[in-house]
């Protein structure tokens, strides 16, 4: 297997495995899905800390979509620095939440056919 994936890396590994992608089967194993969601913050928490110390690109931003934003917390994280974000739209493939504080909202759909319409 693992050569596999180094010989032809255009397919990824989970996908060989299992037949589909990693994010359909999780959804349709909340106990797998759980994990996930719940492991997703470790990465992402950190990294959006040092992005929103060294970096100034959100001031005077009004609406801001979080694509596949999960749990949202990059999105709340960035409204919380930036109070100019009066409307935080996190846009996932799953339901998630209506809404989950000021200005944030969820908006379902397909990532790779088109984003909310005024989103930046």
């Amino acid at each position: 297997m693992a050569n596999e994936a180094v010989l032809d890396p255009t397919v990824e590994p989970f996908f060989r495995v299992n037949e589909e992608p990693a994010y359909t089967y999780y959804v349709k194993k909340p106990e797998i899905n759980g994990l996930m969601l719940n492991a997703m913050p470790g990465v992402s928490v950190p990294f959006i800390k040092a992005l929103l110390n060294g970096y100034d690109a959100f001031q005077g931003v009004e609406r801001l979509v979080e694509v596949v934003g999960n749990a949202r917390d990059c999105l709340r994280m960035i409204m919380h620095k930036h109070p100019s974000v009066c409307q935080g739209i996190n846009f996932d493939m799953v339901n998630i939440a209506d809404i989950d504080r000021r200005g944030m909202q969820a908006d379902n759909g397909k990532l790779l056919q088109a984003l909310p319409i005024g989103g930046n």
